[in-house]
């Protein structure tokens, strides 16, 4: 199949990765057309444990003579628990193992035959009855099933015959099980031991034909994919989705879950999930339950046990759900609604759903009202094969990844003129090496698959449209409304994974780059600017792309950044202003979009390319996103602005060492060019100092730049040389930001290098201006006294000479520390330095226990004083009821004719409270 291979990034720029080219497969059943998306990966894919199906392999696997184990089995530990040992099938029947005894009977004959009574029911097992209704659940729909990929015929290799007509025995035991998951018709290798408990009954879904081997097979092969998603259940719909290739959708039980599915599909099968305590293939720890709890066994409803949806009918405001148990042994309905509930059924509920009294005597199938079914069940899975959707595009990366973020190939659908579905279906792929790990392995957490609305005119996030979280396989559904409409498609996972997008009518659908989404008339105008990235060495700066943007109107614009995983964080973006020589802000390799105005040089687009390890080069892509199209994408008609490209012709490098001077300078240098054009300069020193670049044009300061260790002018513009008795036109002066770097003695130097990138051929050389003038003051003292200079130096040489000698030995060096001092003399000063140091620690310590005390101390003396103050204002709220309660015996006493008013309780609490409340106020 043709393949489109995308990176798959690992760092925080995840969303930079950079698609190549697009393979399209039209082959495919009823029409329908899938394209499928691989990235490139250099690991070693975990799906190697699970090659995909193809007949030439299959014929090709070798089955020896010798008995075989497969290693890679491993009971749950549900089942683990109940284990007792293995048998091969012979020892348990002496006739010849078969995949399935067909009784020389038909396909169709074989389906009908099949029911709960074929499997062995003599233990209580619990996974065994809920492995058995799933069965029950697949064969309920063999119409929709093509009868090659019919449960037994899943079993490989076919049984062969002897001449006699005796069907030859497997003699290794080795069996293939073809299984669908991750995206694709699976292999999965097992064996025929049949894992028993101490009473010798088959712990797995056994035949009641003791020589019939597909329900064991299919079940280890069933386990040992369930038990590679460390948290994966029974009922989360892995176990029909590898049986049948159906995608499973989860739909929350709730007043609308009906609109959802909207008119049953004809080859869909519904499940209902009940509630019960989930059959994890993993213990996982205790969580609180998320409705109401469940009533397990209930008015005959068994958790262990699939119910198949046939139908629902809605009735005086309400709905009715048929439904069937897939394994009907002991899970009918005894509720409202039952087959036994006569009360119930009218004639007009009869009518409405064809329920008659003959049918509820004696059939498996029964009703239910929508109120009861939410308290029974918990969700509901939609199982659709790939075959109802008329066209289908895929992207998939089987590999093991870290938990990060990565952002697939743009979703473009044309809805036309009414609003459309489009179906996500997602696959994660199984961790192989979960299989190994102990029961308490750390659960993996689940993967997101996010679709938001494509928004180029903004860093910030489109809102998300559509959101899908699972552990293993899932599908979630995208309205679109009409028109034409751009996704942005983020997929958040720690494994490999398969992902689809598919429409169930004939509608525009794809799933690939931006610029062939623009190029159907969605999203933004792109124009693309193709580079390679050669090899460089570790530390080596260079520009990988310059590119020119002359703008004509005003324009919104964006550039963004695709590159090859090699590449990863060794990329720097910058937009400059040519006229300004001001860098537009970018954001994670993105330029913030903005209006772009006309000015006289327009604006470059540089990427700069630098790394601390080796780098083996790849590919590189400086996007474009604008509102009007460029002279590329419109070459025959008036474009918003035009593109042009330069590349770096002139590399050159200076390195040297650093002596402290007053006026702080690394070097000075003058660049000339015969051409007009642009040029950029790195300066990189070592120590981590501070250092900085600046460039003048007679004198004149253009541009500036710092950094610690390191700093960068990318574009620098530059004209020709006219004049050549005219000085230089630009002065480039490297220095270390003052006081950055101090040298410990007198010698020492710091190393620097730096290099110059250009578009057109540089003249670089020291700029000797301060040499030559001083020079020329010199000659100018020569000429108006002749013999100046030698007569100067007549007299250094002679003071020299007649200096007097001084013994460097004898010199009072108290107080003084020489550079170079005796062994003892050090230890005796380090000695001193530690005691000084330790002295100083100590004080330290003591004046912090100091100042905690005090801080304790003060915080106590305010507790005090508050305390005080409360209880001062206690006792004059006191004295204020006695003074209150004299006043009232001197009125009563005084005034014998006044009647006082009594107050209510409830009033005098609120007097007390108020007057309370104004005293503490004050």
């Amino acid at each position: 199949m043709a393949t489109k291979k995308l990176s798959r990034p690992s760092s925080a720029v995840s969303p930079n990765s950079l698609p190549a080219k697009v393979g399209i497969n039209s082959a495919s059943r009823r029409g329908s057309s899938e394209r499928v998306m691989k990235p490139s990966v250099k690991s070693v894919s975990v799906m190697k444990s699970f090659p995909e199906w193809s007949d030439t392999t299959v014929s090709s696997e070798k089955f020896l003579k010798q008995a075989f184990e497969d290693v890679g089995f491993f009971l749950p530990p549900p089942l683990k628990s109940c284990f007792h040992e293995y048998k091969r099938p012979a020892e348990l029947c002496a006739e010849t193992a078969v995949i399935v005894h067909t009784d020389s009977l038909d396909f169709a004959s074989l389906v009908g035959k099949l029911s709960v009574e074929s499997f062995k029911q003599d233990n209580d097992n619990e996974w065994v009855g809920l492995i058995v209704s799933l069965f029950m659940c697949v064969a309920a729909n063999h119409k929709s099933i093509p009868e090659e990929s019919f449960l037994w015929n899943l079993v490989y290799p076919r049984p062969s015959k002897a001449k006699d007509g005796k069907v030859l025995p497997n003699a290794a035991g080795k069996y293939l099980v073809k299984l669908f998951f991750a995206g694709a018709w699976r292999k999965v290798v097992v064996d025929d031991r049949v894992p028993l408990d101490v009473h010798g009954r088959p712990i797995l879904p056994f035949s009641v034909v003791a020589n019939e081997l597909w329900p064991l097979l299919l079940s280890k092969a069933l386990i040992k994919v369930l038990l590679s998603y460390s948290n994966s259940s029974l009922y989360d719909g892995t176990f029909v989705h590898c049986l049948t290739s159906w995608y499973p959708q989860q739909l929350p039980l709730g007043p609308d879950c009906w609109q959802l599915i909207g008119q049953r599909p004809v080859d869909a099968l519904i499940v209902a999930v009940p509630r019960h305590k989930a059959i994890t293939v993993r213990p996982v720890p205790p969580s609180p339950p998320a409705g109401p709890p469940a009533d397990e066994g209930h008015e005959g409803l068994s958790a262990a046990t699939a119910y198949i949806v046939l139908g629902w009918r809605a009735c005086d405001a309400d709905v009715l759900v048929q439904l069937r148990p897939a394994k009907p042994s002991g899970a009918g309905w005894n509720g409202r609604y039952s087959n036994t509930d006569h009360n119930s059924w009218t004639a007009e509920l009869e009518a409405i759903t064809g329920h008659t009294a003959e049918l509820r005597a004696g059939g498996e199938s029964f009703w239910m009202c929508h109120e009861d079914f939410v308290k029974r069940f918990e969700e509901l899975q939609v199982f659709r094969a790939l075959d109802t959707f008329s066209s289908r595009e895929s992207v998939h990366c089987l590999d093991r990844l870290p938990f990060t973020s990565q952002e697939l190939p743009y979703l473009y659908v044309d809805g036309g003129e009414s609003e459309r579905r489009v179906s996500v279906l997602f696959a994660l792929a199984p961790d192989v090496e979960a299989s190994e790990r102990s029961a308490v392995a750390e659960l993996t957490p689940p993967s997101v698959v996010t679709f938001s609305e494509f928004q180029w005119d903004s860093l910030a996030a489109g809102s998300a449209v559509a959101r899908l979280r699972t552990s293993t396989v899932g599908v979630q559904t995208l309205t679109v409304p009409a028109g034409k409409h751009v996704y942005r498609c983020n997929v958040t996972s720690a494994r490999g994974y398969h992902l689809s997008v598919a429409a169930s009518d004939q509608q525009s659908l794809s799933l690939e780059d931006l610029d062939k989404v623009a190029a159907k008339g969605a999203g933004p105008f792109v124009t693309d600017i193709e580079t390679i990235v050669k090899p460089q060495e570790a530390h080596a700066w260079n520009i990988v792309a310059k590119s020119v943007v002359s703008v004509h109107e005003p324009v919104l614009l964006s550039a963004q950044l695709l590159f090859d995983e090699s590449l990863a964080s060794s990329l720097r973006l910058q937009v400059i202003n040519n006229d300004t020589l001001q860098a537009e802000p970018v954001v994670q390799l993105r330029s913030v979009p903005r209006c772009f105005v006309p000015n006289e040089a327009g604006y470059s687009v540089v990427v700069e390319c630098k790394s601390g390890q080796k780098l083996s080069g790849g590919k590189l892509k400086v996007r474009l996103l604008s509102d009007k199209a460029s002279k590329a994408a419109a070459p025959h008609r008036a474009a918003a602005f035009e593109l042009a490209t330069e590349q770096i012709k002139a590399t050159q490098d200076f390195a040297g060492a650093y002596a402290a001077n007053k006026f702080d300078v690394i070097y000075r240098k003058t660049v000339q060019a015969a051409d007009k054009g642009t040029f950029g300069v790195q300066l990189a020193a070592e120590g981590g100092c501070w250092v900085r670049l600046e460039v003048f044009d007679n004198g004149v300061k253009l541009a500036e730049a710092e950094g610690r260790s390191c700093c960068t002018l990318s574009v620098v513009p530059i004209q020709p040389v006219v004049d050549k008795k005219a000085k230089p036109g630009l002065i480039v002066q490297a220095s270390i930001v003052h006081g950055a770097w101090r040298p410990e003695l007198p010698t020492d130097t710091l190393p620097w290098k730096s290099r110059f990138l250009s578009v057109v051929a540089l003249v670089i050389k020291p700029d000797t201006e301060r040499e030559e003038k001083h020079a020329g003051l010199r000659q100018t003292w020569e000429q108006g006294q002749a013999g100046r200079a030698a007569k100067a130096k007549k007299a250094r040489d002679q003071y020299v000479q007649t200096a007097p000698k001084v013994d460097p030995i004898k010199l009072d060096v108290s107080g003084v520390v020489s550079a170079v001092l005796p062994k003892e003399q050090l230890s005796e000063k380090e000695a001193a330095r530690k005691v000084t140091v330790e002295l100083f620690e100590q004080q330290k310590r003591e004046l912090d226990v100091k100042r905690k005390a005090d801080k304790e101390a003060s915080l106590d003396n305010r507790m005090q004083v508050q305390t005080q103050l409360q209880l001062s204002r206690q006792e004059f709220c006191l004295l204020q009821e006695e003074e209150q309660k004299h006043r009232d015996a001197y009125n009563i006493k005084a005034f014998p004719n006044l009647v006082l008013e009594e107050k209510k309780p409830e009033e005098k609490e609120l007097a007390k409270s108020s007057k309370g409340k104004r005293t503490v106020e004050k």
